[in-house]
C-alpha cells in the first residue's frame, strides 16, 4: 500500500478532526438548545434557541456537507486519492488540454455566481430585502474564499503534478459549491414550476462539479482536496444563509454616513 506523505496525513487528520468535533459540538448544542423560544431556563426567564447554532447544525448536516467530508476522508486514507488523480491527468476524460480545462473551470466558477445572484434577485421581496440577500450571500462567498486560502496555508500539500504546494483547498471547488448551495436556498423562496427549480439546481451543481473535476485533470488537486473544499463551501454558504436570511431581525443593511460603503450589521 502506498505510503501517505506527512502533509497528506495532516490534511486527512484535519478533515476527520473537524468532522468529529462538529458532530460532537452540534449534537451537544442541539440537546442544550431548546426547540421553542418560550422554554424556561434554570435561571427562570425564557431563552431563545441560538440561531447561529441552528444555522451551524443545518449547514453541517446538509447533504452537501457531511457526505462530502466523509468522502474526502475515505479518499484521503486510501490509494484511490492518488490513483484517481493519476487517471484524470493521464486519460483526461473531459478536457483535452490544461488550457481548455483552465478556461472552462474559470468560466464555470464565474457562471456559478450568475446562478446565485440571479436567483437572489428573483426572490419576490422588496428591494431592501434583495439588497440584504445579495450582501449576505456576497459575504458568504468572500468568507468561503478566505477559508479556502487558510486551508492552503495550514496544509502544505503538494500538487499531484508537483508544480506547487496549495493542493489542499480549492477555490474552484469551494466557491462554485457555495454558490450552488445559495442558489438552492434562494430557489426555495421563488414561486416557479418544479421542473424549472430542478433544472436550475442541476445546472448549478453540474457547473460546480465540472469546475472541481477540471482542476484534478490539471494535476492541481486530489479528489479528497476537492471534496473537502466543496464541503467547506457548502457549509459556509448554508450557515450564512440560514443565520442571517432566515432570521430577518438579525441582519441589517446600513449605509454608513460618510463611509461611502455598505455594511452588514449584526445586532447581538
Amino acid at each position: 500500500m502506498q505510503t501517505i506523505m506527512p502533509n497528506h496525513r495532516r490534511s486527512v487528520q484535519i478533515i476527520l478532526f473537524c468532522f468529529a468535533l462538529a458532530a460532537l459540538l452540534l449534537g451537544n448544542g442541539c440537546a442544550m438548545a431548546p426547540g421553542r423560544d418560550d422554554t424556561v431556563t434554570a435561571n427562570g426567564p425564557p431563552n431563545q434557541s441560538n440561531p447561529f447554532l441552528r444555522a451551524a447544525k443545518s449547514a453541517f448536516y446538509d447533504y452537501g456537507t457531511w457526505p462530502l467530508l466523509l468522502g474526502a476522508a475515505l479518499f484521503g486514507v486510501s490509494d484511490y486519492d492518488t490513483e484517481v488523480a493519476d487517471y484524470a491527468m493521464e486519460h483526461r476524460p473531459l478536457f483535452s488540454t490544461n488550457d481548455s480545462a483552465e478556461r472552462t473551470t474559470d468560466t464555470l466558477r464565474r457562471l456559478s455566481y450568475v446562478f446565485t445572484y440571479g436567483t437572489a434577485l428573483a426572490v419576490d421581496e422588496g428591494w431592501r430585502n434583495k439588497g440584504e440577500r445579495v450582501l449576505t450571500e456576497s459575504t458568504a462567498l468572500f468568507t468561503t474564499r478566505l477559508v479556502t486560502k487558510q486551508m492552503n496555508l495550514q496544509v502544505d500539500r503538494e500538487y499531484p503534478n508537483g508544480s506547487g504546494n496549495d493542493s489542499f483547498g480549492s477555490h474552484h471547488a469551494a466557491s462554485p459549491f457555495a454558490a450552488a448551495a445559495l442558489t438552492r436556498r434562494n430557489i426555495t423562496n421563488i414561486d416557479m414550476p418544479r421542473w424549472s427549480a430542478i433544472s436550475i439546481n442541476a445546472s448549478a451543481y453540474t457547473a460546480a462539479t465540472v469546475s472541481a473535476w477540471g482542476r484534478i485533470e490539471m494535476g492541481l488537486h486530489y479528489p479528497s482536496d476537492q471534496l473537502a473544499s466543496a464541503a467547506v463551501g457548502n457549509f459556509v454558504a448554508i450557515f450564512f444563509h440560514d443565520a442571517f436570511l432566515s432570521q430577518k431581525t438579525m441582519v441589517d443593511l446600513s449605509l454608513l454616513p460618510g463611509g461611502g460603503y455598505l455594511a452588514l450589521h449584526v445586532p447581538f
